[in-house]
C-alpha cells in the first residue's frame, strides 16, 4: 500500500512510503514524521506543517490520527466513516 504527501502549491511529493497493510488508518502518522523530516533535511523548521491544509479520504480518520494532526498543529480534513457513509446513500 503506497503512499504520499503531496504540496499541492508546489506539486512536489515531500514524503512517500510503502506499506505491508492495506489499510490507511495506521499510515498517517508514521508519512507525517517522514514529510517532517525531509522538510527538516532541506532547511526548514520542525514546525513546517503548523496550519498547513491536509486532505484525506475516509479510510484515514482514527482517533490516533486526529490525535497527531493536533499536536502538530495540522487544519485537517479527514471525513468519519459514518459520515461519509450518510452522504453517499443520497
Amino acid at each position: 500500500n503506497a503512499q504520499a504527501l503531496v504540496d499541492s502549491k508546489h506539486q512536489i511529493i515531500v514524503q512517500a512510503d510503502a506499506f505491508g497493510t492495506g489499510t490507511d488508518h495506521h499510515h498517517l502518522e508514521p508519512v507525517i514524521d517522514g514529510a517532517k523530516e525531509n522538510m527538516v533535511a532541506i532547511g526548514h523548521t520542525e514546525e513546517y506543517f503548523k496550519d498547513k491544509i491536509l486532505s484525506a479520504d475516509t479510510s484515514y480518520h482514527s482517533t490516533e490520527n486526529i490525535k497527531k494532526c493536533e499536536e502538530e498543529q495540522i487544519d485537517a480534513y479527514i471525513p468519519e466513516h459514518e459520515i461519509s457513509r450518510v452522504y453517499s446513500k443520497k
